[in-house]
C-alpha cells in the first residue's frame, strides 16, 4: 500500500470584492427583506451522535444544494443497522479523515481533527466535494460588512446555508458568548438584518426552524465559506480508495496548534493520565477544566468516530471491495474495543466520576489502555509501508 495520502497544506485565500460583488451579481432578483430556509438539515439535534460539527455543515449545505452523497449499495450485513447514523455525515467523516484521526487534548467543544484543524481542512474538503467557493476572513468581515452580509443574503436566495466558523453575541437559556467558536450555519435573516443561525449547544433558544437569532454575530465569526458551483461529481469509490490510503499520514500528523493526533494523540494523552497536577482540584466547572478537555471531550470524540468507523467500513467493502479494509477495521476494532474498559475504569457511567477518576490506580490503568491503543496505531502505519 504506497499511495500518496492526503495532506492538508493548504489554507484558503479570502475572496476579493470585486469577487463577492460577482457572485452577488449572479443572482438576478433583489434579495428578500426576511429570508430563512426553513428546511435545513441541523447540526446535532437531528442525529445527537453527529458530535463533529464541520462535518454536519457540509451535511445540511450539500443537502440544500441537492448534492447531498448518497450510498450505492448497501452493505449486505452490517453491525450498524440499529445505530441512526446518516450515511452522508459517514460520509463526509471520511473525506475529512476525522474519522481515522483522534485528536489531544480538546481545546474546542467537539474535539474533532475538523475543528481542531480548522481552515487548513476546508480547501481539501471543497475539493474532494468538487465544489468551487468563496471564502470570507475576518479582516474582510471587518472592513466590508455590507457587502459581506449582501453576499450571504445571496446564498440564502439560492437556499443554501453558509458555513461559519464560530459566530458571536450568542445568548442560549442559561450561558452568553461573546464568541460561540464552533462551526454553525447561517441559514437566514430578518428584517432587522439580524441573522438566524443554526448552532449545535442543546440549551439554545431555537424557532421551530432550529434557528437562534443573534444579532452583530459575523464580528464573532473566524471566517465564512458559501458554495458557489459544482464543478466536478464526486466518485464515492475513489474518495474511499483515497480515505483509505491516506490513514497512515493522518495518524502520524505532526502537533499543530497544541494539539496532536493519532498515535501520538494516545500517547499524549496517556501522559496527561499521569500528572497528578490535572487531578489535584476537579471541583470546579464539568465543562471548563481538566476533566472535560483532557479526559471526557477526547473520550467522547473517540467513541463517537468508533461508531462511524464500523460504517464506513461495510460501505467501503460493499461499494468498492478493497482487500485491505478488512484488515484496517480489524485494527481499528481492537483499538476501539479498549474504549469499553476505559468507561467501566472511570466510573462505569457515561460520565467519567470525578472521584473514581482522581485515583492514582484507576489513572494508571487507564494510561495503559491508552498507550496500547497508540501501539496499534503502529500496526497500520506498518500495513501501509
Amino acid at each position: 500500500m504506497n499511495e500518496s495520502p492526503i495532506l492538508f497544506a493548504q489554507l484558503p485565500t479570502s475572496a476579493s470584492v470585486a469577487e463577492l460583488q460577482a457572485n452577488i451579481s449572479a443572482n438576478k432578483k433583489p434579495p428578500k427583506p426576511a429570508k430563512k430556509i426553513k428546511k435545513i438539515r441541523r447540526l446535532w439535534h437531528d442525529l445527537k451522535c453527529e458530535n463533529f460539527y464541520l462535518e454536519g455543515c457540509f451535511a445540511a449545505a450539500l443537502k440544500a444544494a441537492g448534492d447531498a452523497p448518497k450510498a450505492r449499495k448497501k452493505p449486505p450485513t452490517s453491525d450498524t443497522k440499529k445505530l441512526p447514523l446518516a450515511f452522508e455525515y459517514t460520509f463526509l467523516l471520511t473525506v475529512s479523515g476525522t474519522l481515522f484521526t483522534q485528536t489531544y487534548p480538546s481545546p474546542s467543544s467537539s474535539a474533532g481533527m475538523s475543528s481542531e484543524l480548522g481552515h487548513l481542512i476546508m480547501p481539501h474538503m471543497f475539493q474532494r466535494l468538487g465544489w468551487s467557493y468563496l471564502y470570507i476572513d475576518r479582516d474582510m468581515i471587518a472592513s466590508q460588512p455590507e457587502l459581506v452580509m449582501e453576499a450571504i443574503k445571496a446564498s440564502i436566495a439560492k437556499k443554501i446555508p453558509v458555513i461559519s466558523r464560530g459566530i458571536g453575541h450568542v445568548q442560549l437559556k442559561e450561558r452568553y458568548f461573546d464568541c460561540l467558536p464552533e462551526w454553525c450555519l447561517i441559514g437566514g435573516y430578518d428584517k432587522n438584518g439580524r441573522l438566524l443561525v443554526n448552532i449545535y449547544p442543546e440549551d439554545a433558544v431555537t424557532d421551530k426552524s432550529g434557528y437562534t437569532v443573534i444579532e452583530n454575530g459575523l464580528p464573532g465569526s473566524d471566517g465564512l465559506y458559501i458554495l458557489v458551483e459544482k464543478r466536478q461529481k464526486m466518485d464515492a469509490a475513489q474518495l474511499y480508495k483515497e480515505a483509505l490510503y491516506a490513514i497512515p499520514a493522518l495518524v502520524s500528523m505532526p502537533n499543530y496548534n497544541g494539539v496532536s493526533f493519532g498515535r501520538q494523540a494516545y500517547y499524549d494523552w496517556a501522559g496527561a493520565m499521569l500528572n497528578d497536577d490535572n487531578f489535584a482540584d476537579l471541583s470546579g466547572d464539568f465543562y471548563e477544566g481538566f476533566l472535560w478537555r483532557g479526559y471526557q471531550a477526547p473520550w467522547i470524540a473517540a467513541l463517537t468516530n468508533e461508531c462511524y468507523i464500523r460504517r464506513f467500513f461495510d460501505q467501503i467493502i460493499a461499494e468498492c471491495g478493497l482487500p485491505q479494509a478488512a484488515k484496517v477495521k480489524e485494527i481499528y476494532t481492537r483499538i476501539h474495543a479498549e474504549l469499553f474498559k476505559m468507561q467501566e475504569l472511570h466510573g462505569g457511567d457515561f460520565d467519567a466520576d470525578r472521584e473514581v477518576i482522581s485515583g492514582r490506580e484507576v489513572r494508571e490503568e487507564l494510561a495503559g489502555i491508552l498507550r496500547r491503543m497508540g501501539d496499534l496505531h503502529s500496526e497500520l502505519i506498518e500495513l501501509f509501508a
